[in-house]
């Protein structure tokens, strides 16, 4: 095969690589929360696909629609006032004194040797009691007993959290594992916290809102990748001229 003919191919692969990079799935079902298993109003309920965790004391997280259609009203308890969803009508907010997590199973297994990022948005309840800067510690497990448990970390934005809409992110890789291992993890499991460095603080209250949560696998940009296929052309040409030599 010729270096014209390699190049093709090598700029072909890193194009074909590019096109299923911006297919990436999304490992959360149910991510906005939209899909609700009934007509039900009232604390504790959860959309479709989302359980409380076992060890929650009752009522545990709450679902908010802007309609009052599942769940609560925005207004209800004095929690989100004037607030809607960041996507769709619905979102998701869990008490930290409990603490009242919530996990899913995940749409399919993770990949050994990968890169993620988990990305969602957070908002601030506006009760002064329960107004403290709220984020969600994140961990992987084989249930929701917490079987098998890995904590990744915890959702952190780029400033402060306020009773707006804030991006939060977490980044994390499955280097250096087998894909043995990484099948172990097959729920994600999210406890809210008080934003003190990461760390959950009992003296503080919070009751932070999430919603719009992604998680998929971290891909280069497609500039990176350009770059990729012409330092690989290159090397190819040089090495073709040292052979002609």
């Amino acid at each position: 095969m010729n270096v014209k003919k390699i190049a093709a191919v090598v700029v072909a692969v890193v194009l074909l690589g590019s096109g299923s990079a911006f297919a990436a799935p999304n490992y959360i079902q149910n991510p906005s929360f939209e899909t609700v298993p009934s007509g039900a109003t009232g604390q504790g309920i959860l959309p479709s696909n989302w359980q409380s965790l076992p060890e929650v004391i009752p009522p545990g997280a709450d679902t908010y629609s802007n309609d009052g259609s599942y769940g609560l009203a925005p207004a209800a308890f004095g929690n989100f006032p004037g607030v809607t969803a960041y996507d769709g009508i619905r979102w998701v907010a869990g008490w930290s004194i409990t603490p009242e997590a919530f996990g899913q199973q995940m749409s399919s297994p993770l990949k050994a040797n990968r890169l993620y990022q988990l990305s969602a948005r957070l908002i601030m309840p506006q009760r002064a009691d329960i107004s403290h800067p709220g984020t969600y510690q994140v961990s992987l497990a084989s249930d929701l007993n917490r079987t098998n448990e890995q904590i990744l970390g915890a959702l952190q934005p780029p400033g402060p959290l306020t009773n707006t809409w804030t991006l939060a992110t977490l980044n994390w890789d499955t280097l250096g594992m087998t894909q043995a291992q990484v099948d172990v993890y097959t729920h994600i499991i999210f406890t809210p916290l008080v934003n003190t460095n990461g760390e959950y603080d009992e003296e503080l209250h919070t009751y932070a809102g999430i919603d719009n949560l992604v998680l998929d696998e971290e891909i280069p940009e497609p500039a990176t990748m350009g770059l990729l296929a012409v330092g690989s052309v290159a090397a190819l040409i040089r090495r073709k001229k040292k052979l002609n030599r």
